[in-house]
């Protein structure tokens, strides 16, 4: 996880971008972005977790959750990737 929050930190330092990324070996995920972004990444994963098996939580600019399953995670960020691939906000 370290090497997640690592690489969506330097992401956002040099980009006004929202950045998801997963690790399937830990089951987890972060979303970030560098606070440009009227988006709560940590109220966006407490709303759609739980339907994934989901657990976590974070503050406007970074959130970070943990899964029950490789299966839950995959469908988890499919799921993130369209929808906030349709919110220009994000």
């Amino acid at each position: 996880m370290k090497e997640l929050l690592y690489l969506a930190g330097t992401i956002v330092k040099k980009e006004k971008v929202t950045v998801l990324l997963a690790s399937r070996k830990e089951q987890k995920a972060i979303l970030s972005h560098s606070g440009d972004s009227p988006f709560h990444c940590g109220q966006y994963f407490k709303a759609e977790l739980g339907s994934y098996n989901g657990k976590g939580g974070g503050n406007e600019r970074t959130a970070q959750a943990g899964f029950a399953s490789q299966n839950d995670l995959i469908a988890f960020y499919q799921y993130s990737v369209e929808k906030l691939g349709q919110n220009p906000r994000a």
